[in-house]
């Protein structure tokens, strides 16, 4: 991976493991917080298998910089873009593959304000540093993980739209559940034609979906 081919123009993306691994998830976790100036980073992932793995990798790197660590755990990309100035964090990195196939996965950056990162506002300089081994130094007092369920403001927010279906929780028979145990009855959207661009999601049976993340 001397080459670092998994940074793309707007994300980390690659096959894992041989173009994106825990070793690679660590030295991210040592180098953004450099590239952003971070004390506090919001971070979440996908259902992908590899998705836990990569996380704690992240995790170890962003704590043994000093940076403290709001675990979402499994969530929307746009929960974590939410987040990021809800929760008054410095960044805010995303643990998804979006539409690529189960071998893949990656990584979405967010700067303060959830500002975007792309290859010329960020990711291009982390890949050199992670390449010159410029890291943050380890910290003598090591960041903390909070452990932090955003569903519930993420809806009082403003953020479940019915349209876009975010923050849904299951789809059955053209109605949609959500956490507050509402029930929204869909019309003219065909729900199984767009669940591809869910962040996670799971056919219980086949008129019925249990997902987390945003359709569009």
């Amino acid at each position: 991976m001397d080459k670092l081919k998994s940074f793309k123009a707007y994300d980390i993306r690659g096959k894992v493991p041989s173009e994106l691994n825990t070793d690679l998830a660590y030295k991210i976790g040592k180098a953004y917080p450099l590239l952003v100036n971070a004390q506090k980073i919001v971070i979440g992932h996908d259902i992908r298998k590899s998705s836990d793995e990569i996380s704690d990798a992240l995790s170890k790197g962003l704590t043994e910089s000093g940076v403290d660590v709001i675990d979402l755990g499994l969530c929307g990309t746009e929960m974590v873009y939410y987040a990021t100035p809800a929760l008054e964090a410095d960044g805010g990195i995303m643990i998804t593959a979006s539409h690529n196939p189960p071998e893949y996965n990656g990584m979405k950056f967010v700067k303060k304000s959830s500002v975007p990162v792309g290859y010329d506002s960020g990711l291009k300089e982390m890949k050199r540093m992670i390449l010159n081994n410029e890291f943050a130094q380890h910290a003598e007092k090591p960041g903390t993980i909070t452990k932090y369920d955003i569903m519930s403001d993420f809806i009082k927010g403003g953020k479940c739209k019915t349209d876009a279906v975010i923050g849904m929780t299951a789809y059955q028979n053209n109605r949609a559940f959500f956490p507050d145990g509402s029930i929204e009855f869909l019309l003219g959207i065909n729900i199984a034609d767009k669940i591809g661009n869910s962040s996670c999601w799971m056919r219980i049976s086949p008129d019925t979906i249990y997902f987390c993340g945003t359709i569009t």
